[in-house]
């Protein structure tokens, strides 16, 4: 956990502890970076307030250089922006992080999206039209240009690439990338459809991949999928 507020580390990070995840403490950029490099975390918590809101641009910094998965909280007691904090390289976002139940099931949500190495050598690529998604190493190819895209985007676009010309209901989408049905979740998968449409679209504003089924969910326009 990356964090400047002492009372809010030590509160999160002991009941983290209490539920039995390996929770290791940040106080500043410098020393995050440097976790980062020396060690393998599986999941970075970033509190925005830290140094005076510098929280959402080390994560910008972070995802230049890593596809970790990244929870940001408010630890002031502030309601940032959702699609904020989620345009800035996040993957979820938790207004409330003292409620650790529910920070502890959006960890175990994401990390259990998170690509992990199989036990025998083997390559998913997904290819739809002009847009290639390889789950092993993690890479997305749009018009033969590589788009590195941060864990929410990159299992949202699997999971569309994986159903091209099926409506996908929004609730669907929740369950299987977000492990939630949530309100706040709803909202949440707006942000991150938009950023994907930005990352993979030629006119994010005239989308003709992603499409919007009013009322329904989203669908991936195109032929049906080839699988090597």
């Amino acid at each position: 956990m990356i964090a400047d507020d002492h009372r809010l580390l030590d509160n999160v990070v002991h009941q983290l502890r209490a539920e039995s995840f390996d929770a290791r403490v940040a106080e500043t950029e410098a020393e995050a970076l440097r976790m980062l490099g020396s060690s393998d975390p599986e999941l970075l918590l970033v509190d925005l307030a830290l140094a005076g809101g510098a929280g959402r641009a080390l994560c910008e910094r972070i995802r230049q250089r890593s596809s970790i998965p990244i929870i940001v909280v408010a630890g002031n007691g502030i309601a940032y922006d959702p699609a904020e904090c989620l345009e800035g390289a996040a993957d979820d976002y938790l207004p409330r992080p003292e409620r650790v139940r529910e920070l502890a099931a959006r960890i175990r949500a994401v990390l259990r999206r998170k690509p992990s190495l199989p036990e025998t050598p083997a390559r998913t690529v997904l290819r739809v039209g002009d847009v290639t998604l390889d789950a092993e190493r993690h890479e997305v190819v749009v018009r033969d240009e590589h788009v590195r895209l941060p864990l929410k985007q990159f299992h949202l676009l699997e999971l569309l690439l994986e159903n091209p010309g099926r409506v996908l209901p929004r609730t669907t989408i929740l369950r299987r990338v977000w492990g939630s049905e949530s309100a706040a979740d709803s909202n949440t998968l707006e942000v991150q459809i938009k950023r994907l449409r930005e990352n993979v679209e030629d006119d994010p504003s005239r989308p003709t991949r992603i499409r919007t089924v009013r009322g329904v969910g989203y669908m991936y326009s195109g032929p049906g999928p080839r699988v090597r």
